[in-house]
């Protein structure tokens, strides 16, 4: 059986390499075929040969009669899902790890404390990940399948982003995207369609960044299905270092005078505009916190997701697939007495309108959108289908910002005044 167990690995670790460089399944087994010079040689070509006639693959691989039977039922499985290549490249990195053990008898003790050494070995990779993020204090980690059997991390630190030095082999990076999926409660045994969910971590004060103290950070997890495997990018929302004011975030005096003014209205419309990663959110969550200080003002917010809690404040996550939308949750909340309304985000026509009839009606509302310029977020209401006079009755004031790069701390030089340009 020794010769089984050689024979097994190798054939599904070609077939991972082939599938990731995109080769098509019946091809991939034609090339195997044509490169085995054993005695498996004439089974690879039955194989090929029936999938040609359209039988399934996992009964065309039931030639190969020493593959044990969970090797076996997980192909069945994942042909049945629709996601047999995405399964293929992965259980070539199980085999390898020696999670199947092919060939019989099998001992049922060994195979389980294979498995949970493999388990605790992703565990640590993933943690180690995490920790690496956070004491880097990037915003996002990226983890990106990339060819030639590896996987490839880059962290966003003050919005670049840098490769690390980490590459992780193909049978490790599978296993740490099911990690992360299980860490978000998200389904790890979908691959084909994009998914969101949230993790709450807190590092102890010999893995934070302030080693004095604990760390507690929620990550914003996003994983999608692209050619040659899932990307995974984790959003890091640090609680510790929010901003508790406007001064925090190095705006200038003469605006927040401004924006006291604007939020002294007793309704209208502020709006802040800008590119993803500007700090939208950032500034509309410390105007929000202004108005939290009056106790006599009810504030509602809808979002998507709920990024950080606000003390005073009651927020509402939207779920479209229970039908919580944007407009659905802005029309409950105007149910419910709100002086002020802050919308995470103006995405189509039907928010729009609501939040301009809201802010006509004696309410003061808040909302993002992604636009150049204040004049151009202006247009862009005008374009969802807000008429230009309830523009000028409405809209009280237009925040147009942009992320500004810190220099490092330990590169940066003092420039001569005749030298800049």
């Amino acid at each position: 059986m020794a010769n089984n167990n050689q024979v097994t690995a190798a054939l599904f670790e070609r077939i991972g390499l082939l599938l990731e460089r995109g080769v098509p399944l019946v091809k991939t087994i034609e090339t195997l075929s044509a490169e085995t010079t054993d005695e498996y040689a004439g089974m690879l070509e039955s194989v090929a040969g029936l999938l040609k006639t359209g039988e399934s693959f996992s009964d065309s691989l039931a030639t190969l009669e020493f593959l044990p039977d969970e090797l076996t039922e997980a192909i069945r499985v994942a042909e049945m899902r629709g996601n047999l290549d995405i399964r293929l490249k992965q259980l070539a990195g199980q085999i390898a790890e020696g999670v199947f053990l092919i060939g019989t008898p099998r001992d049922a003790s060994s195979v389980l404390k294979t498995v949970q050494q493999h388990t605790a070995k992703i565990n640590e990779i993933t943690n180690r990940l995490i920790v690496a993020a956070v004491n880097a204090r990037a915003s996002d980690l990226h983890l990106e399948p990339a060819a030639g059997g590896e996987g490839q991390i880059r962290f966003r630190i003050d919005g670049v982003l840098k490769k690390q030095p980490d590459m992780l082999m193909q049978r490790d990076f599978s296993g740490v995207v099911s990690r992360i999926k299980t860490m978000a409660a998200l389904d790890v045994g979908e691959h084909r369609l994009p998914q969101d969910g949230r993790i709450m971590i807190k590092l102890g004060p010999e893995s934070a960044p302030d080693s004095s103290t604990e760390y507690h950070c929620d990550i914003r997890v996003s994983v999608c299905p692209f050619i040659g495997g899932e990307k995974v990018v984790m959003r890091f929302l640090d609680r510790n270092a929010f901003p508790n004011s406007l001064d925090d975030i190095r705006i200038s005096r003469d605006k927040i005078a401004l924006f006291d003014q604007w939020l002294s209205a007793q309704y209208g419309m502020i709006l802040v505009s800008g590119p993803t990663g500007s700090g939208k959110t950032t500034t509309l969550y410390l105007l929000l916190q202004e108005i939290a200080k009056n106790p006599a003002v009810n504030i509602m917010t809808v979002e998507d997701p709920v990024e950080y809690r606000i003390p005073g404040v009651y927020q509402m996550q939207v779920n479209p697939a229970i039908g919580l939308t944007f407009p659905a949750a802005i029309r409950s909340l105007m149910r419910q007495d709100p002086d002020v309304i802050c919308a995470g985000e103006i995405r189509n026509p039907e928010t729009a309108a609501l939040l301009a009839q809201a802010a006509q009606t004696g309410h003061l509302v808040l909302s993002q959108m992604h636009a150049h310029s204040a004049i151009a977020t202006l247009r862009l209401m005008y374009d969802l289908g807000v008429p230009a006079h309830v523009l000028r009755e409405t809209v009280t004031g237009v925040v147009s910002q942009r992320l500004v790069r810190r220099l490092c701390e330990e590169c940066k030089v003092i420039v001569p005044e005749t030298e800049r340009t």
